[in-house]
């Protein structure tokens, strides 16, 4: 799908709904509602919660649907403050090319971050087993 078109899909749909008379910060609610959804599906899929392989099924879908929820709300910010925003995204993609394009810097860093993941993790597995007692 192409994003100016989906822009002014939903624009023209707000319009004729009367929604373009909302004010911005209602649309900034909504998108930060889509985020905490967004959230709550993915501390599922990441473990956070416990769930079985086909709820795990179910809430990636429903992390498909918040996302594009969420999309649609920072559309509707764009909009509202007549940005086009794939311009905007073809800006960020150059941004991104040019600050992290060099793949063997990007990989070094993601390896050194994965350690510190790791560290942390022991630490925090030591200090857990340390107050409550290694459990099977």
């Amino acid at each position: 799908m192409d994003l100016r078109a989906y822009q002014q899909w939903v624009e023209e749909f707000d319009r004729a709904r009367g929604w373009d008379l909302c004010p911005a910060t209602d649309s900034l609610a909504h998108l930060v509602e889509e985020l905490g959804e967004v959230t709550r599906c993915i501390l599922v899929l990441h473990g956070y919660r416990p769930s079985t392989p086909a709820e795990k099924e179910d809430w990636r879908n429903q992390l498909g649907e918040e996302l594009a929820d969420l999309v649609t709300f920072a559309v509707k910010l764009a909009y509202t403050y007549q940005l086009d925003l794939a311009s905007f995204l073809q800006e960020n993609r150059i941004k991104c090319e040019t600050r992290y394009g060099g793949l063997e810097q990007n990989f070094n860093q993601t390896q050194e971050y994965l350690q510190v993941l790791a560290k942390n993790s022991v630490e925090m597995l030591t200090e857990y087993q340390k107050r409550f007692g290694e459990k099977e």
